[in-house]
């Protein structure tokens, strides 16, 4: 988590235009993930740099994002775009709210959709 922190920091005091992130939270803990994700959020609220945060993890996507965009594999191309229209102050608590659960349902049918059509 430690090393984490540092990457996304010194990443974010480059003051990039855009920032990638691939899968960044993947290997850590439940406990240090919730962490890293507040932390990110509030740190984009301070920078409102434009990040590219890939991940499966739905929850993460909802909590972390404006705009959500689904791809499918075979020739790789987005197929959904699924706007994030949660207030920015995100905390745990968001996570508890009935239009985050709504937004995750929403996500998770589109994407067992993309599946099914191949």
């Amino acid at each position: 988590g430690q090393l984490q922190r540092i990457a996304i920091a010194r990443s974010i005091l480059a003051n990039p235009d855009i920032l990638l992130m691939d899968e960044p939270f993947g290997a850590l803990d439940i406990k240090t993930r919730l962490q890293m994700q507040e932390l990110l959020a509030n740190l984009w609220q301070k920078f409102h740099s434009t990040i590219i945060f890939v991940t499966h993890d739905i929850n993460e996507a909802v909590f972390l994002a404006d705009d959500i965009y689904i791809m499918k594999s075979a020739p790789s191309q987005f197929v959904e775009h699924i706007h994030v229209d949660l207030p920015f102050d995100r905390t745990l608590a968001t996570k508890r709210e009935p239009r985050f659960m709504e937004l995750v349902h929403e996500v998770e049918d589109k994407m067992v959709a993309v599946a099914e059509i191949g």
